[in-house]
C-alpha cells in the first residue's frame, strides 16, 4: 500500500466518506457531543480509544470466525467483544486519565453497541482487509468522527448563541439542518483528487 493510497483513503474517510455524515453511522453520540466544543472533544477521544481498540482487537477474532468457518457468527461475536472491551477503556481512562473521562460524561459505557464502532469493524471484515488496514480504517473513522463532532458542536454554539432562530427551528430541527448543511458542504470535496 503506497502512501498516496493511505493518504488518500483517510482523506476520504474524514471528508466524504465520513462515518457519521457519510454512511449515516454514530449520528446519536455525534448529537450527544454536540452540546459544548469542550465536551465534544473528549467524546470523540473516547470513541476515537474505542474504535482504535476494536479495530486492532476484531481483526484476530475475524480470523478465528474465518478458520472456523463461522463468518455469519460476526456480528454476534464482534458486539459481545465490544461488549467486554468498553468496560475496559471506560476503567482505564477512569484511571489514567479523569479529566478525559468526566469529558467524555455518560457517552463512554454506550459506545459497547455503537453503530459506528460496529459498523467499521464489520465494514473492515467484510473488505477483507489485514491487520494495518483495518487499524487505519478504524484511526481514520474515529478522526472523521471527531472533525463531524467538533464542527458540529462549534455550529451547535454559534446557532445556541444567536437568537435569531425561527421559534419553529429551535432545537432539534435547526441541529438536523445543520448536521445536513454539514453534510453538504463535506460532499463538496467528493471529486478532489490526489
Amino acid at each position: 500500500m503506497t502512501l498516496s493510497h493511505i493518504a488518500l483513503v483517510s482523506l476520504a474517510a474524514l471528508l466524504t466518506d465520513n462515518i457519521v455524515l457519510g454512511r449515516i453511522l454514530g449520528v446519536g453520540p455525534m448529537m450527544r457531543a454536540a452540546s459544548h466544543s469542550k465536551s465534544a472533544l473528549g467524546q470523540s477521544l473516547a470513541v476515537a480509544a474505542v474504535m482504535v481498540a476494536a479495530s486492532a482487537l476484531l481483526w484476530p477474532m475475524e480470523q478465528l470466525l474465518l478458520a472456523l468457518n463461522l463468518p455469519y457468527m460476526r456480528t454476534v461475536v464482534f458486539a459481545l467483544v465490544l461488549a467486554g472491551l468498553v468496560p475496559l477503556i471506560d476503567l482505564g481512562m477512569s484511571r489514567l486519565m479523569p479529566a478525559l473521562r468526566a469529558q467524555a460524561g455518560d457517552l463512554l459505557p454506550h459506545l459497547a453497541l455503537n453503530s459506528a464502532v460496529l459498523g467499521i469493524a464489520l465494514l473492515s471484515a467484510q473488505a477483507g482487509l489485514g491487520f494495518g488496514a483495518s487499524l487505519k480504517t478504524g484511526l481514520s473513522a474515529a478522526a472523521g468522527f471527531a472533525l463531524v463532532s467538533m464542527l458540529f458542536a462549534s455550529i451547535r454554539e454559534k446557532v445556541d448563541i444567536r437568537s435569531d432562530c425561527p421559534r419553529a427551528f429551535e432545537g432539534v430541527p435547526i441541529a438536523l439542518v445543520s448536521a445536513g448543511l454539514l453534510a453538504l458542504a463535506l460532499m463538496g470535496f467528493k471529486g478532489l483528487a490526489l
